[in-house]
């Protein structure tokens, strides 16, 4: 019977009242002035466009269905809400605003510093004495953080923060999906892992894990496998004792490993429905061609079912061991306590390093475009292009993190204000830049009406070609880097944040600190970098991917 309408922001400090004030005048105008036809026409098409998509697939129905006859109207809610939204009015827009937002309705919730609160670096430089029973050598620290090299092998990065009681650890071990023999061993590995122990079945973890308020999860990507553990100072002795139980001696059963292959394949084919899925599915096909890289769902479809419970227990002894780990840990812990924990964590006698040829490989370039199409009669189309670039090894992933903020990174980035803002074109569109060790891609894509694609193409090869021929104003760059650096600043509040940053930034030989000095990697982009690595990687060869109904493809 009630629901709750919100605007959330985050903002500096000193702009408040400003913000606030934003918010009330833009709040009165819906109360007083009617919306210009032709803008709501615009938002009607993206709801219905959106309404569309979600019936594409039997889950996105079933939910839609679920959710009307359980807290709305029942099916006629399903039935009449295209005609319903058709029917909505500026006047009566209007009128709804001037029904609800009142004075004695308002809830305002706002999170400030202190007054003359002083933020230094210094906070977080604690003093600690190097007496230790174990042995570690202390290898650098940089900006409080300490790099500690363990008696075991095992890198340990520590990160001091005593705002909370929290203890955040995050591990990164050298293999992931790259290190294994049988394409989707390391997917079954981690989702299997926290089933049981030599001691202890996975309803007695799990439990442990509840009666001490620690999560610990496991998962993979192609160069690493990944660990976290979120508890507290009170709880670390007990956290710590259970993961390095599920680290070291995981059971691996064989019932547990068939459901986890049947989970895995029942996703598959669940992903199968969509369209966009379909659309990354083949664009990453192309990309990863003749590389250790390509590990899509048509390949894991056939080697999951031959995964055995020893091939699991393989892996898991090549790869877990603590002199393949970067373990990094950020919070409120007394730091010779955990340099002697974790110097405890064994090594396997079966660890195998990952090849560096494997983990570092670069991709075979693009030689010609490539264009991948796939007919599904479908009311949505998708399209994904994409570009190779050089990954952390090159010097210039600050600009392409620049552009692809400029393109796709939020309600003002170019792509959703020309394309769905503007033109009514697209129901999501966005853009990625993402990197390896020594290679990495840059891609776009939109969700679209299948009559638009040919129109969507000619947009993006214009998007592309302005970033190449036409400069963007300081302005804009400026907007850029606070847009980038103020969303660094809000994604490192956490100490888990804080002990992802340093581990991956070390594991990626970019080095612990690299997260913080990133920020001014970016405020020295300039115009003109943005020009030519636009002009560097955007006058290669690309691929792209579209998924719609065959006659709207040329």
């Amino acid at each position: 019977d009630k629901g709750i309408f919100y605007v959330s922001v985050d903002f500096m400090p000193q702009n408040y009242d400003k913000v606030l004030k934003k918010i009330k005048t833009e709040l009165n105008n819906f109360k007083n002035k009617p919306v210009d036809n032709k803008r709501l026409q615009l938002i009607k098409n993206s709801i219905k466009r959106q309404y569309e998509y979600a019936n594409e697939s039997v889950a996105g129905i079933a939910n839609m269905l679920g959710y009307d006859v359980a807290v709305g109207n029942g099916l006629k809610d399903y039935c009449d809400y295209i005609p319903t939204i058709e029917s909505i009015t500026p006047e009566f827009i209007n009128q709804t605003m001037q029904k609800y937002f009142k004075d004695e309705n308002l809830a305002l919730s706002v999170l400030l510093p202190q007054k003359n609160a002083k933020i230094s670096s210094k906070n977080n430089i604690v003093n600690v004495s190097n007496k230790t029973k174990v042995k570690a050598k202390l290898v650098s620290q940089n900006r409080g953080i300490k790099k500690y090299k363990l008696n075991n092998g095992a890198t340990l990065l520590l990160q001091k923060n005593t705002d909370s009681n929290v203890i955040a650890t995050k591990i990164f071990l050298k293999g992931g999906s790259l290190s294994e023999e049988k394409d989707g061993t390391a997917l079954i590995l981690t989702d299997t892992i926290m089933k049981g122990t030599k001691n202890k079945s996975g309803k007695e973890v799990e439990d442990y894990l509840d009666n001490i308020g620690t999560n610990i999860s496991f998962s993979n990507d192609y160069e690493y496998f990944e660990v976290s553990m979120k508890t507290t100072k009170d709880d670390m002795n007990g956290a710590f004792s259970i993961l390095k139980e599920i680290i070291e001696t995981p059971k691996f059963d064989n019932k547990d490993v068939k459901r986890a292959k049947e989970d895995a394949l029942n996703e598959i084919k669940s992903a199968k429905d969509k369209p966009q899925n379909i659309a990354f599915e083949n664009f990453y096909e192309a990309f990863y061609n003749n590389s250790p890289f390509l590990k899509t769902s048509k390949i894991l479809e056939k080697s999951i079912p031959e995964i055995t419970a020893d091939d699991v227990k393989e892996l898991h002894a090549k790869t877990f061991s603590a002199k393949n780990m970067i373990i990094s840990v950020a919070g409120n812990f007394n730091e010779n306590d955990l340099i002697e924990k974790f110097s405890s964590l064994n090594n396997s006698k079966d660890f195998k390093p990952i090849d560096d040829n494997i983990l570092k490989a670069k991709l075979t370039p693009i030689e010609e475009n490539v264009i991948k199409t796939e007919s599904k009669k479908s009311k949505g189309a998708w399209l994904v292009q994409g570009w190779q670039t050089k990954g952390f090894a090159a010097d210039d992933f600050a600009a392409l993190k620049i552009i692809s903020t400029y393109l796709g990174g939020g309600f003002t980035s170019k792509l959703f204000v020309d394309l769905r803002e503007n033109k009514g074109l697209a129901y999501e569109t966005g853009a990625s830049s993402s990197s390896k060790f020594n290679s990495g891609m840059f891609f776009m894509y939109i969700g679209t009406n299948p009559e638009n694609i040919e129109t969507v193409k000619q947009d993006f090869e214009k998007e592309i070609n302005d970033l190449k021929t036409k400069p963007i104003s300081e302005k804009e760059l400026c907007d850029l880097k606070n847009m980038i650096t103020g969303r660094l600043k809000l994604a490192t509040e956490t100490n888990m944040a804080k002990a992802e940053l340093n581990g991956y930034y070390e594991f990626f030989d970019k080095g612990y600190k690299f997260g913080y000095d990133y920020p001014e990697l970016i405020e020295k982009v300039s115009v003109k970098d943005i020009m030519d690595v636009s002009n560097k990687y955007f006058s290669q060869a690309y691929i792209m991917s579209i998924v719609a109904e065959n006659k709207y493809i040329k």
